[in-house]
């Protein structure tokens, strides 16, 4: 399941990418969580969400949404700065008119889990502040 936290700015067009397609049989489910209360819920008790966007509406709860998610293998991704160095694990930047991207290889671990040494090869690796 794939969880958009906050504005959503790609509206159809994420439905429509996705629509009919699979990863090892399983057929992607999104869903929208305007609030952290709201994300709560879309959340329950089962936590089977494996990535979580983050809109810039809701940076300043990002915290909370880690917080959230702590225990649980989440991919989170978002595109507004200081999302990674906040403790997101990829944060998707415009430089020169192409996107780049900066992980947090931290946040990653405390998610339990792993990137690939090929796509680390490729980011900008940010390291979290000191005494988080």
């Amino acid at each position: 399941m794939i969880v958009i936290l906050g504005e959503d700015h790609f509206g159809a067009t994420l439905d429509r990418a996705l629509d009919g397609k699979k990863v090892n049989a399983r057929s992607f489910v999104i869903k929208r969580a305007r609030s952290i209360p709201e994300l709560q819920r879309t959340l329950g008790s089962q936590k089977d969400c494996q990535i979580l966007y983050v809109s810039s509406s809701e940076m300043p709860h990002l915290g909370e949404a880690i917080q959230l998610l702590k225990g649980v293998p989440v991919l989170t991704i978002g595109e507004t700065p200081g999302f990674a160095r906040n403790g997101g694990i990829i944060n998707l930047i415009l430089e020169d008119n192409k996107v780049r991207f900066e992980v947090n290889v931290q946040a990653a671990k405390d998610a339990e889990l792993n990137i690939s040494s090929r796509l680390l090869a490729l980011a900008r690796i940010i390291q979290p502040p000191e005494g988080r």
